[in-house]
């Protein structure tokens, strides 16, 4: 393995630190994504474990929030679905960034300015679709990594498009 292979295996471990029960599963999944463009992305279910799976989505059971620079539609999130995080969590996020934008942002694995000025908090009332990402969604970024969680560490998974009335909105910080 030439020495560019073992920095790239050995960022990919160090992202996804937690993921894997053991080295052949996380290098299924290394091997499903390397080199792999956005959008010939495996579905995650082809890589993890389901137990892995499982216990990630039940993480989800009481509830489902995200955070984000707005609504403007009837809709939420593109027709692919959209990136979610468990509420508790959301809460957690948010508290964690001592009101910081950028911090928030770093935490979700977005780019500087992705949030604006006022992000806000949609917590999502009926869900659908719950599941794990792929990283070919439309807000899959530069910075997605496999396995359910931000590049910042935070838990995340993608539901379907959410119309607007089965929503709360609410300024992150108030």
């Amino acid at each position: 393995m030439s020495c560019n292979n073992i920095n790239k295996w050995n960022k990919f471990q160090s992202q996804t630190k937690g993921v894997f029960s053991n080295r052949k599963w996380a290098a299924k999944a290394y091997n499903a994504l390397k080199g792999v463009e956005k959008k010939a992305r495996p579905d995650a279910e082809s890589y993890l474990e389901p137990s892995y799976v499982k216990q990630h989505l039940a993480m989800f059971d009481d509830g489902i929030s995200k955070i984000t620079w707005g609504v403007n539609r009837a809709e939420i999130g593109p027709p692919s679905g959209h990136f979610v995080m468990p509420k508790a969590i959301a809460d957690k996020v948010i508290a964690k960034s001592g009101g910081d934008v950028s911090k928030l942002e770093h935490l979700l694995g977005l780019d500087p300015g992705d949030l604006g000025n006022s992000p806000v908090r949609v917590d999502i009332l009926k869900p659908s679709g719950l599941r794990m990402p792929s990283g070919r969604e439309a807000g899959a970024n530069d910075h997605w990594v496999p396995g359910g969680k931000t590049s910042g560490g935070v838990i995340e998974a993608v539901i379907d498009q959410t119309p607007l009335s089965d929503a709360n909105i609410q300024p992150v910080f108030k």
